[in-house]
């Protein structure tokens, strides 16, 4: 007889550095948790003081650790480290992968999930890989060629990948922002911040770390706000806040914090959101559907959130303003979703019609028929 193990789902989880690899891998672990209760075994697999090893842990998951990074295109030199720390998270991803014995391996596109998913498809373990962006990661790149199956967001990248292997999912979003009911939560949205209903408000989103070209801009433009009567929500990233100057109690129409826990608040709460463009910030501005201004950051691999955001502006789904042109561009912008209703409309309409709702059902349909 067979033990009752046996039939358990084991997942392994790659994911890291970022809110935009790990709050979608927090999606489906969260989701395959709730629809399977104990019959699943689920790990994190992450690199240490990232963003994973304080997030994993308080949603009460288990998370080992390996120790990378990504190929540095600016100093060759230091890619002969690089090497050595690849080999040494082969031979550690080999362990753990003995140890947990997992069904499958799911990788979030972040080069923390190379060793692993190249590991585990040496050693016939069942692997999938989730690409967010609208351009491919070198690493998912690489493990395209191991990897069974290869679950994307967009439709310009299947020319990139094996035909027979992709699947369309789009990206997992956080439960909280599907079941989003901006009407029910209203009053205690303003509430949370101290804002009036009668006010405009924008909310700057840096992403999970913060952006300093976000910070240095408000700082410099504050009193556009001011003068304006506009509310402003500002999510200025860990490292930043103890260099701004500024008490979330200093100005009754501004909201500072590092990081918004209870972000689905601001969503609500936002007439327009200006934001990164990573893939996961991406898929929850279109869960939400609000006016969006889309700035990609200069310093991401390969430009992925450039190809972003230009995905969505070509559709007239957002607006699109380089870092190096938000001192002349982005005030106007601003002003032009807040004054023209129709422009507003149209925004909100657009960025809607991209939705993938069920992204998160469809990955996990993907695990539980490698799973078989």
């Amino acid at each position: 007889m067979k033990n009752k193990h046996d039939k358990r789902l084991k997942l392994l989880i790659s994911a890291g550095g970022t809110g935009g690899h790990i709050f979608p891998a927090l999606a489906i672990a969260n989701a395959l948790r709730k629809k399977y209760g104990d019959n699943v075994d689920i790990l994190f697999l992450g690199s240490k003081n990232k963003i994973e090893s304080r997030v994993v842990p308080k949603e009460g998951y288990d998370i080992r650790y390996i120790n990378i990074r990504g190929f540095n295109r600016k100093n060759m030199f230091s890619n002969i480290v690089l090497l050595f720390m690849i080999f040494v998270s082969l031979i550690k991803s080999f362990f753990i992968l003995r140890s947990f014995k997992p069904n499958v391996v799911l990788g979030m596109g972040s080069y923390v999930s190379g060793p692993v998913l190249f590991m585990a498809s040496m050693i016939n373990i069942k692997t999938i890989i989730h690409e967010q962006n609208a351009k491919a990661g070198l690493t998912n790149k690489i493990l395209s060629k191991y990897v069974n199956k290869i679950c994307v967001s967009y439709d310009d990248i299947s020319n990139v990948f094996p035909k027979r292997k992709i699947i369309k999912t789009g990206n997992p979003i956080r439960q909280k922002l599907v079941d989003l009911n901006t009407n029910a939560n209203k009053a205690q949205a303003y509430e949370y911040f101290n804002f009036s209903p009668s006010k405009k408000t924008v909310f700057f989103m840096g992403g999970s770390l913060g952006a300093k070209s976000f910070n240095e801009f408000l700082i410099n433009h504050l009193d556009y706000f001011k003068t304006n009567d506009i509310q402003l929500i500002w999510q200025c990233g860990k490292i930043y806040r103890s260099n701004l100057n500024l008490s979330s109690d200093s100005n009754e129409l501004i909201y500072l914090s590092e990081f918004i826990n209870n972000i689905n608040y601001a969503y609500i709460v936002a007439d327009i959101i200006v934001s990164r463009a990573g893939a996961g910030a991406i898929s929850e501005l279109i869960c939400v559907g609000k006016p969006s201004i889309l700035i990609p950051s200069p310093n991401v691999v390969e430009n992925h959130q450039f190809d972003n955001a230009s995905a969505m502006s070509s559709k007239e789904s957002a607006i699109l303003v380089s870092e190096d042109r938000m001192e002349e561009d982005l005030l106007l912008a601003i002003s032009n979703v807040l004054n023209d209703r129709e422009l507003s409309i149209k925004l909100s309409k657009n960025i809607s019609s991209n939705a993938i709702v069920d992204a998160t059902d469809k990955i996990i349909a993907e695990i539980i028929k490698l799973s078989k």
